[in-house]
């Protein structure tokens, strides 16, 4: 799982970058960066790539922790280096491809403070339907097995030896979910942004591209906050800075 989020971590990092020159120069209000119409579309793909496999990692490490949790007989098999190497990078090769239409789907009009994107509506309606909608339910439903199994009271019966390990698996499942449950309203918050704005003509689109990069920025602060060594090392790392003065 270390490798999967990893990788998530790498996706999100991605994406803070792009939209952070993209947005800084709507922030300040003033040409801080010129953006030229090549950025435009190198923007709005990279962010679709990197936004994707986010998703598709948000899957892949349900699916893992469904085969660890589940299936643990064939967790040693099937959740190997090799295997989850694979995985990542078949997952950036889709969510590449998969962007690739969008040189020739989108419109950009160039303005004084950066370069706006046109869709249609289509666009966000079929993306919601085909990716956001489908990975949800399929992530929804793994994570519910799981936790039924996890939970359940043969499970502590059988593994009475190892209820240590259970409760830390126990932990782990509850940020996962959290993080997943964050994601997706984000997700599903901006993308319906994105389509009001096509449909009404609202000027929203700023708002839709934030709440889209939120969740990336939210991620990083779940993960190590609620770890119990990044707890640690943090307290007595600032102990050691106060304690000098």
């Amino acid at each position: 799982m270390n490798l999967l989020l990893l990788n998530l971590a790498l996706s999100d990092l991605c994406l803070l970058s792009i939209n952070s020159l993209y947005l800084m120069p709507k922030l300040f209000e003033r040409p801080i960066l010129k953006f030229s119409l090549i950025y435009c579309y190198f923007h709005i793909f990279m962010t679709g790539v990197c936004g994707l496999v986010s998703i598709l990692t948000y899957m892949a490490i349900c699916v893992e922790r469904y085969i660890v949790i589940v299936c643990p007989l064939h967790a040693s098999n099937w959740c190997t280096r090799s295997r989850i190497l694979l995985v990542i990078n078949s997952i950036w090769a889709f969510a590449i491809m998969y962007r690739l239409p969008y040189f020739d789907l989108i419109g950009t009009e160039k303005h004084e403070y950066g370069c706006f994107l046109e869709f249609l509506p289509f666009h966000w309606v079929s993306e919601f339907v085909f990716i956001h909608l489908s990975v949800f339910i399929i992530s929804a439903t793994l994570y519910y097995k799981t936790c039924k199994v996890l939970w359940s009271m043969e499970v502590l019966d059988y593994t009475r030896l190892n209820e240590r390990k259970i409760r830390q698996r126990r932990k782990v499942m509850k940020v996962l979910i959290f993080c997943f449950v964050l994601y997706f309203l984000c997700s599903f918050g901006s993308i319906s942004l994105f389509i009001i704005c096509e449909l009404y003509g609202i000027d929203i689109l700023r708002y839709a591209i934030r709440l889209f990069a939120m969740q990336s920025a939210i991620n990083p602060f779940i993960y190590t906050l609620i770890g119990k060594q990044f707890r640690q090392n943090c307290t007595k790392f600032f102990s050691h800075i106060f304690n000098n003065k």
